[in-house]
Parts: structure tokens; sequence; C-alpha cells
């Protein structure tokens, strides 16, 4: 698993939050979420795009890298714990099923 530079509350929710996509615990992922979650993913992402709510996250993120992708990953190299911000550095990793394509 990762490292973190300064462990802390929030710091293990990310954490703790990453493990339960690592294991396909999408309700677990989606639970934590504010109702008013401002999802920013950016260009070059997978899905780019601003997304408002946990259902637009599902929607539009994790049900399409789940029917889209092959192995998809994230692996999370560090943790940077700012307080209420927290910084995820990490790789995506996976085959795009309609190109055969890795990322």
């Amino acid at each position: 698993m990762a490292t973190t530079t300064t462990p802390g509350t929030n710091v293990q929710l990310i954490e703790q939050l990453y493990d339960a996509f690592a294991r396909g615990d999408i309700g677990a992922v989606l639970g934590a979420f504010a109702s008013d979650i401002e999802w920013i993913s950016s260009e070059g992402a997978p899905y780019p795009g601003t997304f408002h709510g946990p259902d637009a996250v599902l929607q539009n993120v994790f049900m399409r890298i789940g029917s889209e992708w092959d192995g998809f990953r994230v692996d999370m190299t560090e943790f940077v714990d700012g307080g209420d911000t927290v910084v995820a550095l990490g790789r995506y990793s996976g085959t795009y099923r309609a190109t055969g394509k890795p990322m």
C-alpha cells in the first residue's frame, strides 16, 4: 500500500476509499461521498469533466470503468496530508476493451 507523509484522519479516510475501490466495493466509496460532491477529472484522465453528486460519479466514471476496461487498477504511491485537502499520487492502468490498448 502507499505511504502517507503525515498520517491523519483525512488521509486515512482517503486511503480506505482507494482500498475499497481496489476491492470493488463501490458502495463503500459512494457512501463516503458528500451528497454535493464535485468530482473533477482532469484532461487526460479516462473520463475528464466535472460531475456533481455521487450518482453522477457512479454513472459517468465508475460504471464506465467497469464496462469499458479490463484489469483497471489505481496504484497509489503517496498521500499528502494538507489538513482539509489530501493529495493522492499514483497511476491508473488497464486495457481499453474497444481498442485493446493498454493505459
